[in-house]
């Protein structure tokens, strides 16, 4: 009997794994601004490659055209004929999101609340001469007809027409206008770190703290990033010295990985200048552009080259300075494990007297539940563009709140 129960197990072992090798196995995402695409292979038995598949490939195409990342899209497996025109469709749609009308509005919902635009249930419908894709976005349902041009080029935009679906759960509820362009500003993704610090010494205790905001906004291609800082430190006792800094930059990312930055800093503090500490205000301007490998959704290297203009005021002595000065510019996130993420900015500077600068800002964290987390950063700078962190080398534990 036992020897029966044994050959039925092994046999159900067996057709799983065999089921499991036959499921088509996705590679990774290749991300676009507003659609997101899979090569599927498929498996045959023994987790072999389908060798026949290899010559008719399948693909899986997602709808991202509010921005959301692609694990959060809903995918669709398509022939490789029929993704070109779907992706022509989702380009046009995308620049269609920018200006006002039915698809703009949902994007300014789902912004809102949440939930990306993408695709909804049905699947894409070739007719003669058009293509018709049905989109969902916060429980209101859209029709898309694409139309190409007469004698249009693989690589010319169809003309896009989009209609909403009249429904009692896609009717959004009535309210003010204002209330939608409130949301609009409302960012995709924000956290506060903080850390505090006290040493002993022979004449009392060195005690600090920093608090530090990053928000993130991204719409379709455009990506904005606002940092604040504030960081309280007293030696020996004595008053607390207040630093405030900002940083806010912008990336237009390229479909072919090329983008361009804007970028401006400031920063708050005293300066010692004759036995007196003067108040003083940096001020940094930054453009340029560069080229951003994308791994799917786990890690991304941006590097770019940036022509930089500082200006510097000490307040109180009316007295001012500027220069200007050409840098090289990185940075990098990796998604380790679902909970271990890293991230690193690299600045370096070629200063007008021929010294070079450099700045680094990394840390390392781990999630501990959605909202809360804690982790290790590392900032390093020899002669940055700083006059209160011109020469530091740091490590400090931060406690995270995600927002």
């Amino acid at each position: 009997m036992h020897r029966k129960v044994l050959a039925a197990a092994l046999a159900t072992i067996a057709f799983a794994t065999t089921a499991r090798a036959q499921d088509p196995a996705p590679v990774a995402f290749e991300q676009e601004a507003f659609a997101c695409v899979q090569l599927v292979l498929a498996r045959g038995k023994g987790a072999e490659l389908d060798l026949a598949q290899l010559q008719q490939p399948s693909y899986r195409v997602g709808a991202r055209l509010s921005g959301q990342s692609c694990a959060d899209t809903r995918m669709v497996e398509l022939p490789s004929d029929q993704v070109a025109p779907v992706l022509k469709a989702l380009r046009a749609l995308g620049r269609q999101a920018e200006e006002p009308g039915p698809l703009r509005d949902a994007v300014d919902r789902c912004e809102g609340s949440g939930p990306g635009v993408g695709f909804g249930e049905a699947p894409p419908v070739f007719g003669p001469g058009q293509l018709t894709l049905e989109l969902e976005a916060c429980g209101s349902t859209l029709v898309a007809s694409a139309v190409p041009a007469p004698d249009a080029s693989a690589q010319d935009l169809p003309a896009v027409s989009v209609t909403a679906v009249p429904g009692a759960a896609d009717i959004p509820p009535p309210g003010p206008e204002p209330t939608q362009h409130v949301r609009r500003w409302r960012p995709d993704s924000g956290r506060i770190d903080a850390a505090a610090s006290r040493e002993k010494n022979d004449d009392g205790y060195d005690d600090e703290f920093k608090l530090r905001v990053d928000t993130l906004w991204v719409r379709g291609p455009n990506e904005t990033r606002l940092e604040l800082e504030v960081d309280n430190e007293r030696d020996f006792g004595e008053n607390w010295d207040r630093e405030a800094n900002g940083r806010l930059g912008r990336f237009h990312q390229f479909e072919n990985g090329w983008f361009r930055m804007y970028e401006g800093f400031m920063e708050r503090n005293q300066v010692l200048i004759n036995t007196t500490d003067e108040d003083y205000l940096l001020l940094q301007a930054s453009f340029g552009g560069g080229y951003r490998w994308h791994w799917d959704e786990r890690a991304s290297l941006r590097a770019a080259v940036l022509w930089n203009y500082f200006y510097f005021d000490l307040l109180d002595l009316d007295e001012s300075a500027n220069l200007d000065a050409p840098s090289a510019y990185f940075s990098g996130e990796w998604s380790i494990t679902p909970r271990i993420k890293a991230r690193a900015t690299v600045r370096v500077y070629d200063w007008p007297n021929g010294d070079t600068g450099t700045e680094l800002d990394s840390d390392i964290a781990y999630d501990l539940t959605k909202y809360l987390g804690f982790g290790l950063r590392w900032r390093y700078s020899r002669d940055g563009a700083s006059l209160d962190r011109d020469d530091e080398d740091k490590i400090e534990m931060f406690l995270r709140y995600r927002f």
